[in-house]
């Protein structure tokens, strides 16, 4: 209500109740006295940002118990990239499990690592492990007039942007015994500044082959503020499709405190993540502002105020983002033809049953 971070005594409290920390470069440490003790498989959603993949990820890696992990599409809001058959699969990887750690049947697999990418597709990444060692990276980075390229060279000609967010009816219950209202604490506004622009977005042209990527995407930016000694980061990741349709892959949100008036500052953070597949002629599109109602509550000492921020580009100042690639794909099986159609049957990532058939 108030747009202020927790306190150290509500931060101690939940810090306390957690299987792992924050460390000082934003990944979570599972703590030593939380390690699991027994096999473990996770089921985790990469369009959750209640409980988001990156955080699931960070304890995986830490976990030394027998672990298994499945990264897919059902999950907390904003979902909306599920996709037939993946309870079935799903399913069929937990029995599997439990057939092996608690019946003695079967093996386990070698590749425990599974992610289903959207658009979803028959073609599913396994790996031994996250990251996979093949994986790669795309660095591109921001430049003036909202150009997304991999060329870091160029000139620092700052951009800025932003807005005035007006509270409208938000207020906090400690001020009395009522509960606000729903409709209340969403009556907030962003209020346009005439001349700025609310966000500055950036696109790469369209892509001359699929690029698919797995994971959390990494910003860099340089940023300065006249008007704001605190404020917030918030980058959205698009697919823009030739017609102009744009889907958001994923979104990521960082806080900047105690910036001085001519202050520069490198601000390095991480997005949610994702596996997603860009289609060929297919853009990429960034998206970064600083008041983005309702599902960040921007700084409360902001409040029906101006606020601002400026982005640096250039060689010197080269605000970019790193996305991560994905690994191999293993699908099996063989073709076969029969009453003029054409037929592919055997196992997807060695797990799963399936059959593509054609007329062709």
């Amino acid at each position: 209500a108030e747009g202020r971070l927790p306190g150290d005594d509500i931060l101690s409290l939940l810090a306390e109740r957690s299987i792992a920390r924050m460390d000082q470069n934003g990944r979570f440490a599972l703590k030593p006295s939380r390690q699991p003790s027994v096999p473990t498989f996770i089921i985790q959603s990469w369009d959750d940002y209640l409980f988001p993949a990156t955080q699931v990820l960070d304890v995986y890696s830490q976990i030394t118990a027998p672990k298994q992990i499945y990264l897919g599409r059902t999950g907390h809001p904003p979902g909306g990239h599920s996709y037939d058959g993946e309870e079935i699969y799903i399913g069929s990887q937990v029995l599997r499990w439990f057939d092996h750690y608690l019946r003695g049947i079967g093996g386990k697999d070698s590749r425990p690592v599974t992610s289903a990418p959207s658009p979803f597709r028959l073609q599913l990444f396994t790996g031994a492990s996250f990251p996979a060692s093949d994986t790669g990276s795309l660095a591109l980075y921001l430049k003036p007039g909202g150009a997304l390229t991999s060329k870091r060279k160029g000139k620092d000609r700052p951009e800025r942007a932003g807005a005035i967010f007006d509270t409208g009816r938000i207020r906090s219950s400690r001020l009395g015994t009522e509960v606000p209202s729903r409709s209340d604490m969403f009556s907030g506004q962003i209020v346009p500044i005439t001349g700025l622009p609310q966000s500055l977005v950036y696109t790469h042209g369209p892509l001359d082959s699929e690029v698919e990527l797995m994971g959390s995407g990494e910003f860099t930016l340089f940023i300065s503020s006249v008007t704001s000694r605190v404020l917030d980061l918030i980058v959205r990741i698009y697919d823009v499709a030739p017609d102009g349709t744009q889907t958001e892959v994923t979104t990521g949100a960082s806080r900047v405190e105690d910036l001085a008036p001519e202050e520069v500052r490198r601000v390095v953070f991480k997005d949610f993540g994702d596996h997603w597949v860009f289609r060929r002629g297919h853009s990429i599109r960034v998206k970064v502002s600083n008041i983005d109602f309702p599902d960040f509550r921007p700084p409360g000492i902001n409040d029906n105020q101006v606020s601002e921020f400026l982005i640096h580009y250039g060689k010197k100042l080269p605000s970019s983002v790193r996305l991560a690639g994905a690994g191999p794909v293993i699908i099996s099986g063989r073709w076969s033809v029969a009453g003029g159609q054409v037929e592919r049957s055997g196992l997807m990532n060695n797990i799963l049953p399936y059959t593509l058939t054609t007329g062709h």
